[in-house]
């Protein structure tokens, strides 16, 4: 049985049985069970298109025509912040890296520096909300 989710172009990020998939109509998150049935848990905004990566609890995503890295809630695909990263590639995908403490997010954008996840990124993101 193959089930259609949607129509999808770069990579897939999977946490558990959740597979965050990047949706050209927004990402959406996928929970696939044991018995093969595929449930789709959320779907979030359709500008939000980037290929997702999971760190720091939350889901990074791009809005790769406004530019924008949004860090939308695992349980809910609503954005939690977002920050101005500039122009972004259509296959851009954000980079982490570091332990937890130290975890770092690049945002995959020639005009952005890379993001502490925990502590300072809260104040980043905040400041550069919408």
């Amino acid at each position: 049985m193959i089930t259609e989710i949607c129509k999808s172009f770069g990579g897939a990020a999977v946490g558990g049985t959740v597979v965050y998939l990047p949706c050209t109509d927004g990402v959406r998150a996928v929970r696939v069970d044991g018995a093969g049935p595929v449930y789709v848990l959320w779907h979030a905004s359709g500008s939000v298109t980037g290929s997702p990566v999971i760190g720091g609890g939350r889901i990074w995503a791009l809005d790769t025509t406004a530019g924008v890295l949004h860090a939308l809630d695992p349980a809910t695909g609503t954005s939690l912040g977002q920050v101005d990263v500039g122009v972004a590639n259509r296959f851009a995908t954000p980079a982490l890296y570091g332990a937890d403490g130290s975890s770092r997010l690049w945002p995959a954008s020639p005009s952005c520096v890379p993001h502490n996840m925990y502590g300072p990124a809260r104040v980043i993101l905040r400041r550069g909300s919408r």
